[in-house]
């Protein structure tokens, strides 16, 4: 017995109902499996409704169109993996056995999640303006070299315009490349 579901924070999660603590009835907190990274996480039982989990036939009946192809190969990718994550989950109990109170992971709330967007924004930015500088230095002399070597003053004011732009788009398409591996 197994359930498969979204969370919003976490994407598809895994639910082994094999394990008693994960069967219903029971009290003890579920003990679940972030698919994509294959994270073991356990939630509070009463935090395990939507929109923070979502069983995955609802979530696929409300994704966008352009999305749904995505979403159902992603699920599938992840079900071939059951008996990895079925493990992992084993494997985390018989870690966690010993311990009288085991870590319990909060839910996601949408100040944490606010928080992360926000420091994926702040990253991003740096990261664009950390590359400026030098990508600016590299396009100006480039520049100047293509208009006769000339570094004097006016042909660097001249040229500052033209080259700020160009750096600009450079800078966005790098961070672009490196936020995409």
């Amino acid at each position: 017995m197994e359930w498969w579901g979204y969370s919003p924070d976490y994407g598809w999660v895994f639910l082994d109902r094999t394990i008693k603590s994960n069967q219903p009835g029971q009290s003890d907190n579920l003990i679940f499996i972030i698919c994509k990274t294959s994270e073991v996480i356990q939630i509070k039982r009463e935090y395990w409704k939507p929109p923070a989990f979502v069983y995955e036939k609802r979530f696929l009946e409300k994704v966008d169109s352009s999305r749904l192809s995505f979403e159902q190969k992603e699920l599938s990718s992840y079900k071939i993996k059951t008996d990895l994550f079925r493990e992992a989950a084993r494997s985390f109990l018989r870690k966690n056995s010993k311990s009288k109170d085991p870590k319990l992971m909060d839910p996601p709330s949408i100040i944490n999640t606010i928080k992360n967007k926000l420091a994926k924004v702040i990253t991003f930015t740096m990261t664009c303006f950390g590359l400026l500088i030098p990508i600016f230095i590299i396009v100006l002399i480039i520049n100047q070299m293509l208009y006769g070597n000339c570094f004097s003053g006016y042909c660097l004011s001249a040229a500052f315009p033209r080259v700020f732009i160009i750096s600009i788009a450079a800078s966005l398409f790098f961070t672009f490349l490196m936020n995409d591996s």
